[in-house]
């Protein structure tokens, strides 16, 4: 026999169950580790899933227009009952008319796209 197992029966006895019971607690440290890792990684992996929930709703919100003509730079002038048009160029907004229908509105504003569009080529 080895060295470091007592000779004895009744000590050998007790020398078994403390192996079994260092495996036993090994394998609890073990399956306690995985556990962890497993929960740290659910975190992680709730975490990002907030984190790119909450970046799709901030993407969404800068999407949804503005306006309720469904024509960028075409609104609505409620006190003179007209629709207004504009645009803006190199930051600096551009007031293109007031006019009495919808559809005259938005060919100021697309010929003014158009002009835009023109000056720069």
């Amino acid at each position: 026999m080895p060295n470091d197992i007592p000779a004895n029966k009744p000590q050998r006895k007790l020398y078994k169950e403390y192996l079994e019971a260092a495996e036993s607690a090994e394998l609890l440290l073990h399956q306690f580790e995985q556990e962890a890792e497993r929960l740290v990684q659910e975190n992680l992996d709730e975490k990002r899933r907030a984190a790119k929930i909450k970046q799709i709703e901030r993407n969404r919100r800068r999407r949804l227009p503005k306006n309720t003509s469904g024509v960028t730079g075409v609104s609505r002038h409620k006190a003179k009952n007209r629709w207004q048009a504009s645009i803006t160029v190199h930051g600096t907004t551009h007031f293109l008319g007031a006019f009495k229908t919808f559809d005259e509105a938005v060919a100021a504003r697309r010929q003014a796209e158009q002009d835009v569009i023109d000056s720069l080529t």
